[in-house]
């Protein structure tokens, strides 16, 4: 039991490291001047100075803000929240919102939801004893079988099960794999937009996973579940266009209902995808595929970033 505790202790380690680190950053000073004026932002920036240029905050040139556009709502606490959270459903934000989390739905339903299943799909691909090149879901539709029948012999109380050894390298290999991608985002967002980025990624990730269902060989399913996986780096190219509509005071709100609406697609598409692999095991892949390369359609009624501005500052909402 030992071995695992120091395994769990070196995963919530970097957690707790950076949440002790979190605590010698101030907030942000664009969210400070938007929500308590200049006065506030004002010393944050002179700290931001005094790290950045190894001096000390009397030396910060700045003596005055002065900014034409401020939320003047000044509304604060549970009242606040809601009058800030029922925004958001209002347009011009209205249509942003509705898009926006239904292509984090999708995302979240393809990645996450397709990840907690490939780790058992691996390993019964590994552990396939058919000489025939076969496809993953007549695989996991034999396993399935074998484990109605084992039940009808096996003693009461007793579970077997046994994982292959090359799932882990596997596992370490998709992990570089995400680290390449999310490099590759870095290097061509700028060239290639972020919208346009964004639907790529989750068209070839779509058809990856239509055709990880149909693919006869096991090393072409396996590297077409992976691509599929790279769906959950679109998340981040996401969330770069949507946090450009929203004012400063509701930007972490509406980042926050987006992901909790992305993890709900993950808890939907797992129990989903773990419903229907034995009998719908194509049928899921298909349905899984198609709504997430699908659903970047809605990209095309994603509004302008300046219109959405102007209107929201007129009601004296900062950017």
């Amino acid at each position: 039991m030992v071995p695992w505790r120091v395994f769990i202790w070196s995963w919530c380690a970097p957690g707790l490291v950076a949440a002790l680190a979190l605590l010698w950053l101030p907030e942000s000073p664009r969210y400070i001047l938007a929500t308590f004026g200049p006065d506030k932002a004002l010393p944050i920036l002179a700290k931001m100075y005094a790290y950045n240029k190894n001096s000390r905050e009397t030396n910060y040139p700045v003596e005055k803000i002065v900014t034409g556009t401020l939320d003047t709502s000044k509304s604060g606490g549970f009242v606040g929240a809601i009058k800030n959270f029922s925004l958001l459903f209002r347009p011009p934000l209205l249509r942003c919102v509705f898009i926006s989390h239904t292509l984090m739905f999708a995302v979240f339903m393809l990645s996450s939801g397709l990840y907690v299943w490939v780790p058992d799909i691996l390993n019964s691909m590994l552990r396939s004893t058919s000489e025939e090149s076969i496809t993953i879901c007549q695989i996991i539709h034999e396993k399935f079988q074998a484990a109605k029948n084992s039940t009808l012999y096996a003693s009461k109380g007793s579970c077997q099960s046994e994982v292959a050894v090359q799932v882990f390298p596997i596992s370490m290999g998709m992990g570089a794999v995400f680290a390449v991608t999310y490099l590759a985002i870095g290097v061509f967002i700028g060239r290639v937009g972020r919208k346009t980025l964004y639907s790529s990624i989750m068209v070839i990730c779509g058809l990856a996973t239509v055709g990880a269902a149909f693919v006869p060989q096991g090393g072409a399913a396996t590297a077409l579940l992976i691509l599929a996986l790279c769906s959950g780096c679109a998340a981040s190219i996401l969330a770069a266009i949507a946090v450009d509509v929203f004012p400063t005071c509701l930007r972490a709100m509406a980042m926050c209902v987006m992901y909790m609406v992305g993890r709900t697609g993950a808890a939907v598409g797992s129990n989903l995808l773990g419903a229907t692999l034995d009998m719908h095991c194509q049928l899921a892949f298909s349905v899984f595929g198609v709504f997430s390369a699908g659903s970047t359609l809605l990209i095309i009624f994603w509004p302008k970033p300046e219109k959405i501005r102007e209107e929201m500052e007129q009601r004296g909402l900062s950017y």
